[in-house]
């Protein structure tokens, strides 16, 4: 399984798990705190606190996909590839907002108000997204 692959597949693991399980925030971080590491450690941080949690509720259905996935980013994740990968998602999201600029623009000449604060909530929400990810990049080493 090639990497780029092999992380969808562990995202998709992680996201799909949390989804399943249903559980609130609150649950979730009381078990571990993985805000603090970066990169592959907090994703396994990640893995493990769902695994826990999936444990704790009895979902042990949960329990193979979750393993299959804590081996995934074992093998496979590297620090080096997350920060490609979030420097892709951030030049992607700056051609997204540069997109809806032009969109703006074109919402502001035919003085579409409703299609004005629609852009300009969709860049607001991108700048967000940007500075996030620019944040997490700058934490990995």
């Amino acid at each position: 399984m090639n990497k780029k692959l092999s992380r969808l597949c562990v995202i998709s693991a992680m996201s799909c798990s949390g989804l399943f399980l249903g559980l609130s925030t609150a649950q979730a971080s009381a078990t571990l705190d993985c805000r603090d590491q970066v990169g592959c450690a907090q994703k396994t941080c990640e893995i493990e606190k769902q695994i826990s949690i999936a444990k704790e509720n009895g979902n042990e259905h949960k329990l193979p996909g979750l393993k299959i996935a804590l081996k995934e980013v074992a093998t496979y994740c590297t620090d080096a590839d997350i920060k490609d990968d979030l420097k892709e998602e951030i030049e992607e999201l700056n051609e997204e907002m540069a997109e809806d600029h032009s969109d703006l623009i074109e919402a502001k000449q035919d003085q579409k108000e409703d299609k004005i604060q629609k852009y300009q909530r969709k860049i607001a929400e991108k700048e967000q997204k940007i500075e996030q990810l620019k944040d997490e990049l700058s934490r990995i080493k």
